[in-house]
């Protein structure tokens, strides 16, 4: 297991996570502008740890912890209405791409 403390992941370890996982979005499985990200993101206490990145094409890649628009008013919608129908998901989950929130 690489375990890097450092805040960038070097671009061959990103290559080689690319290679491993099939070089698919983990969401929509597109071939198409993929790149390594966070399960549990860094400012929320995740590791550089290979068991905590996945890859993600650029339109499923979340946006940081934060961010303004992280959470915008639909997203939050959807999440409830999620919810409501399918109640055994938890909270933090990830469904389609959105984050339950």
């Amino acid at each position: 297991m690489i375990v890097n403390t450092r805040h960038t992941i070097p671009s061959h370890e990103r290559r080689q996570l690319i290679v491993q996982q099939g070089q698919r979005c983990a969401y929509c499985h597109t071939m198409d502008k993929l790149t390594v990200d966070h399960r549990l993101a860094r400012a929320l206490g995740g590791t550089n740890a290979r068991s905590n990145l996945h890859v993600l094409c650029k339109p499923h890649r979340p946006l940081p912890p934060g961010h303004p628009r992280q959470h915008a008013p639909a997203v939050r919608w959807a999440s409830q209405q999620l919810h409501d129908h399918f109640p055994h998901l938890a909270r933090g989950s990830v469904c389609a791409g959105f984050p339950l929130v």
